[in-house]
């Protein structure tokens, strides 16, 4: 592999980990009930960002991030 190819594969992998996703998005890449990936994130538990005011947000998720997350729970003891 050319060593410019290895650098626009890498610039794609980082450019994923960023990738901004929705709760519906973040459910599917981790498993879980939509709603469940929206009350963790206001329960600060699973991380998110807000988008807008109000009680009623959108929320926003980086694939990294959650990729992090996962292995942190991994991590913990009691948990398989």
């Amino acid at each position: 592999m050319t060593q410019r190819r290895a650098g626009l594969i890498s610039d794609q992998k980082s450019t994923n980990n960023r990738r901004p996703m929705t709760p519906l998005e973040a459910a599917e890449f981790l498993g879980l009930d939509p709603k469940t990936i929206t009350r963790w994130a206001r329960q600060g538990y699973l991380p998110g960002y807000p988008m807008g005011e109000g009680k009623r947000k959108f929320w926003r998720f980086i694939e990294g991030e959650l990729v992090a997350w996962l292995a942190d729970r991994r991590k913990e003891p009691g948990i398989a």
